[in-house]
Parts: C-alpha cells; structure tokens; sequence
C-alpha cells in the first residue's frame, strides 16, 4: 500500500465519527433561552393543561348577635335611652327611656346573613306607651365593614337628625375568660340582677350582711362573682323589702357601658360623661356625680348639698357605682 494515502484514510474515519455526534441547532438554544425567561416571567402565560393555583379567599366572619346593644341621643337638655337587650334565642326587651318616655318592649330577632330584624312581640308590664303596633318590625341592624348600621323601621329616633340610615346602636359584650371576668353595668342591670327584681331570684349570687354606716345599721346582699369573689351589694327596696333597690359596685373589675370603673378618677369621668352633677352630703359627707341612673361616689367629703364642684380635683377617685332604678 502506498504510504501517502494513509493520512487519507485517517482523516475519512475522523469525519465518520464527528458526523454521528447530535449536532446542537441555533433554534434549541434559542428556545432554551426563551423558555428560562418565561420562567422567570410571573406574567407569561402558562402553556395550555397547566393548573393554576388561584388565592385563597378571606371568609367573612358571621355576626354573632345575642347581648346587649346601646343608642344614646339628646339635645337641649333633653335625653333618651336605648338598650336591646337579646338571649341565645335571640328574644329579649328593649329599653327606652328619657324625657317624657318610658317604654318595655318584648322583642324576637330573625337573621339572614350579616342583618338581624328586630321585631315587636309584645309589651312588658312596666311599659307606658303601646305603641308601635305588635308584629312590626322596629328596625334592622347589619354587620357591614366592621360596623354596626341601623336602618330604622316603624320605631325612630326621637330626634330627626338621627333618622338616618347608619351607625346608630352600639354593641357591648360581656366576655368571661376563665377566672378573669369582665363585668359589664349597664343602664338597668349588673350581673343579672335589676332593680325591681325579687331578691328570691337572685340567691345563687348573693349573700344576707349588714352594712353600718352613719346614718343607721343597714340589711344588705352581698353580689358574688361564680368564683365567690365579692364584686358589690344590693339594698333591699325600702317599700318592699322582699324587691331589690339599689345595686352598688365596688370591684374595679366592672365597667358602665361609658367605660367606668372604680378606681378611676374623677378627671376620666369629665373626659367621658356630660350633664352630670356633683353633689354632697349633708350627714355623711358623701360626694357622688349623678349621670342617668348611676351615681359615682368619690374619695372626697363634702357636707353641703350643693358645693362647687371645681374645687374637686381630677385625680379624686371613684369609690363607688351605684345602679338606682
């Protein structure tokens, strides 16, 4: 064999076997390429059978509407009161007083989603006025962006200003954690008992004392809380001992529907209370600001009646909330 045609034959089998490599085209690398910035692209769209996850959606939580709900309006001096109170079942009483008015309405609500229909079943011995009609739906109150609209029905606000659609009634709960129970006065009762009510049914929560003061040597009834902590006393009403008069608080763990508390000073109960009036005593020296049904003892003595109540400082504490009916 010729020896110049060997480095022929060599460069043929080179050839060969580089042919037979997969060849990497420009259109792959281009395609890699596109599809790693479509990768990192969050808008790109994805390729057609793929599953997108979409984002969960917020539950709206669902009202919960047995407790006690409150509207306060006045004007020229003249006030008026509006407590609903609702059981689990949501029936209860409406409350309203103030100037020339004093009604006891039997009430049962009904709901539909995040709205309650207060309806009128009835009037409660104490009422004054039969009015509105029995079977009429006094007004609806919906849970919308975290606050509480009134739409007003055959009852209405006494001043027109309010008759509107909007925040009217206000809800305030009362909350038991375990041993740290928050407890709630409101205008007409404290812990279940209310002026008026017969002592007899109360006696799981009270206990028969005797109170000395000044002015005489008292009967009285010890208010316990379920863990028999002391949180007040009652008074026997003086035309019928057999009916509680008035409710006094003394625990600072009970707060009025105004925030109040005792333990709290006067100067809080000037930021959040108007038209009261401060008053002492002309046998003890007593000094209490009266507001609604409420009087607000206070560390201080006084023995005229009517006394200037600027000379009070604010920091003077609340010693007492008394409850009258």
């Amino acid at each position: 064999m010729n020896r110049l045609n060997i480095p022929s034959l060599f460069c043929l089998l080179f050839l060969f076997v580089a042919s037979c490599q997969p060849a990497s085209s420009t259109a792959e690398k281009t395609d890699t390429i596109t599809t790693d910035d479509k990768l990192g692209d969050e808008s790109a769209t994805p390729p057609s059978g793929s599953q997108i996850t979409q984002p969960a959606k917020r539950a709206i939580p669902k009202a919960s509407w047995p407790g006690t709900y409150l509207f306060n309006e006045g004007a020229d001096g003249n006030f008026w009161g509006y407590e609903l109170q609702l059981d689990d079942q949501l029936q209860g009483t409406l409350y309203v007083d103030g100037f020339q008015t004093m009604q006891r309405l039997l009430v049962a609500g009904t709901t539909s989603g995040n709205t309650l229909k207060v309806k009128l079943v009835g009037y409660d011995k104490d009422n004054l006025f039969e009015q509105p009609a029995i079977g009429s739906e006094l007004f609806k109150l919906e849970q919308k962006d975290q606050q509480l609209i009134t739409y007003w029905g055959s009852m209405t606000p006494n001043m027109i200003a309010n008759n509107t659609v909007g925040p009217a009634f206000k809800k305030v709960r009362q909350e038991d954690e375990a041993t740290n129970i928050k407890l709630l006065i409101t205008r007409k009762s404290f812990m279940g008992i209310q002026p008026g009510d017969k002592i007899t049914d109360h006696q799981a929560k009270l206990k028969k004392d005797l109170l000395q003061t000044g002015e005489g040597d008292f009967e009285i009834f010890l208010i316990n809380d379920p863990n028999g902590n002391p949180l007040g006393y009652l008074h026997p009403d003086p035309n019928d001992e057999q009916l509680v008069g008035m409710i006094v608080i003394t625990s600072p763990e009970a707060k009025t529907e105004d925030g109040l508390s005792v333990g709290m000073t006067l100067g809080d109960l000037r930021e959040k209370l108007t038209n009261y009036e401060i008053h002492g005593s002309e046998i003890e020296g007593y000094t209490a600001a009266y507001h609604g049904p409420f009087s607000y003892q206070l560390d201080s003595r006084n023995w005229e009646y009517d006394l200037d109540a600027s000379t009070i400082g604010d920091e003077v504490k609340i010693i007492e909330i008394t409850l009258r009916d």
